[in-house]
């Protein structure tokens, strides 16, 4: 359905300064409408809370003391009945169906590590912030590549959790809904969005061995068992996770994951060069016809899956207004690269067909597209800071990364102030808001539907008016905030996630680090 978005660190550091190349990444078709007028219900008392749906998030960062969500029973925390979900967790494992939204072997790692942890995401902070020193350091050292890839991916959620707990400065409660990584050590991971990555992981190591000429896409019959295979769950993926969210009350969701026809196609093409090499045959071996055709209703059927899923989620949660990152594809040497508007990817492309779901692009601190974010004039929708972004890491720990997984809960934590400000506003209001409260900007232009990057303080002023003029009069009070002036206002508001103290703990700095990594 989605891979988180994040990055091979192998890779990225081969590239130009900020550019991320990896993938960090019938259905239904509604649109709500956004009307003038606030929702007649009375919206639930938790509207102003955050879902992160991502790797676990470890809560007890001390980062979270104060914004980790416990249900208390006291009236302000409404009638919370989660739906067969037990009321007292703060999130959920939707891989292992259990309250273990942090799994105890995935903390326990970073703790065993802490020391040499602290020392890595310090240089990697370093080379994100452009230290030519780190990033030569990181280049020479594969041990330390290897490291960070699987660290950084298992701090995928909590930095995003840290981001929205600081852009809403502190006012929105989490919980942490974990869709990758299992509670069990030994469980293996079997939902489309990542199962294709999974197989191709069982396939090595690829010692080259003749296995007959049989291919997975000879047959339409072979092709229909991988496509059961790498979708088997899904629906009731889909239908637990959709449960969960409307239970909760919760009236924002963070989506820093995603997945599109290339990435499928990707996968799809690595199981066939693994099937050829098997065979002591040439990876790149022409496929037949009837093997294309095959490959095209795999690759087509998987997406549809993923896609589905994710659709029924939107729609069956209309007042949660979900924010998704648009994806890390962007390449200046290639036509179209990183364009939504040409590509398949979900759930970034969703923004286009529902009114509760908006698309975030990544911007630097000072409003510049990165190279690296997905774009689309028609399918993303706003910008936000998303390149050396510093937040929190599992075990009280911190790092720097970049991504339009970072621009994302920029947005969400901006959206539950907004829905804290005035909780009557419905997920479509929100999303209106922070669309037409956006700061212009030359680089978003023909790059998004706003051409801007979020302004917060121009959209906490529109929630405000608002709540006793009317969605249009509180959009009009907006927009005499201020003057045209990017820093005065947006620059303020992300000083205290630059802030964020990347030091703490750490013995060496860059010069000495190398030496930490080399047995």
């Amino acid at each position: 359905m989605g891979e988180v978005m994040k990055h091979t660190v192998a890779n990225k550091v081969e590239m130009k300064r900020g550019s991320l190349n990896g993938k960090h990444f019938g259905v239904l078709a509604l649109v709500l409408g956004v009307s003038s007028a606030f929702a007649n219900e009375t919206q639930h008392p938790l509207v102003k809370n955050v879902l992160v749906i991502d790797e676990g998030v470890d809560l007890s960062h001390a980062g979270f003391s104060k914004t980790r969500f416990v249900y208390t029973g006291r009236p302000e925390d409404g009638q919370y009945d989660k739906a067969g979900f037990p009321r007292n967790v703060s999130g959920w494992n939707m891989i292992s169906d259990d309250a273990l939204y942090f799994p105890g072997h995935v903390l326990n790692k970073f703790k065993a590590n802490a020391a040499q942890l602290k020392q890595a995401f310090y240089l990697y902070s370093m080379f994100e912030k452009g230290d030519a020193n780190a990033r030569n350091q990181i280049r020479q050292n594969q041990q330390l590549q290897q490291l960070l890839d699987e660290y950084l991916g298992l701090s995928h959620g909590t930095h995003v959790a840290g981001i929205v707990t600081i852009m809403s400065e502190k006012t929105t409660k989490i919980e942490s809904v974990n869709v990758f990584t299992s509670s069990k050590e030994t469980q293996r991971r079997s939902f489309s969005w990542i199962s294709i990555k999974d197989r191709l992981k069982r396939m090595k190591p690829l010692a080259p061995r003749p296995l007959g000429t049989s291919s997975v896409y000879d047959t339409k019959d072979s092709v229909q068992k991988l496509v059961q295979e790498t979708t088997k769950d899904d629906l009731r993926f889909g239908g637990a996770l959709t449960r969960y969210v409307r239970a909760s009350g919760f009236g924002v969701a963070n989506l820093s994951l995603g997945t599109s026809m290339v990435d499928i196609q990707r996968g799809l093409e690595g199981i066939w060069q693994q099937e050829m090499v098997r065979q002591n045959k040439d990876p790149f071996t022409k496929r037949s016809a009837e093997q294309q055709a095959n490959f095209i209703h795999a690759r087509d059927t998987i997406f549809r899956s993923s896609q589905a899923v994710w659709e029924r989620v939107f729609a069956d949660n209309p007042n949660t207004l979900f924010v998704v990152a648009a994806g890390n594809d962007g390449d200046s040497r290639v036509q179209n690269a990183g364009n939504n508007d040409v590509n398949f990817a979900t759930p970034a492309n969703s923004s286009a067909r529902f009114a509760n779901v908006i698309t975030v692009a990544a911007a630097t601190k000072e409003g510049v597209i990165t190279d690296f974010s997905n774009y689309g004039i028609r399918t993303v929708n706003i910008g936000a800071w998303g390149h050396a972004v510093p937040s929190y890491a599992p075990n009280n720990m911190a790092v720097a990364m970049s991504g339009t997984s970072m621009a994302s809960p920029y947005v969400a934590g901006v959206a539950a102030k907004v829905r804290l400000l005035n909780p009557r506003l419905t997920a479509a209001q929100v999303r209106s808001i922070l669309e037409r409260t956006a700061f212009p900007v030359a680089s978003m232009k023909g790059k998004t539907t706003t051409g801007g990057i979020i302004d917060p303080q121009k959209a906490y002023a529109a929630a405000t008016g608002a709540a006793t003029g009317g969605l249009e009069q509180g959009i009009k009070r907006s927009s005499a905030l201020r003057s045209n002036q990017f820093s005065v206002d947006i620059l303020a508001t992300t000083r205290a996630l630059a802030d964020i103290d990347l030091t703490a703990g750490v013995v060496a700095k860059t010069d000495d680090l190398l030496k930490q990594f080399i047995r």
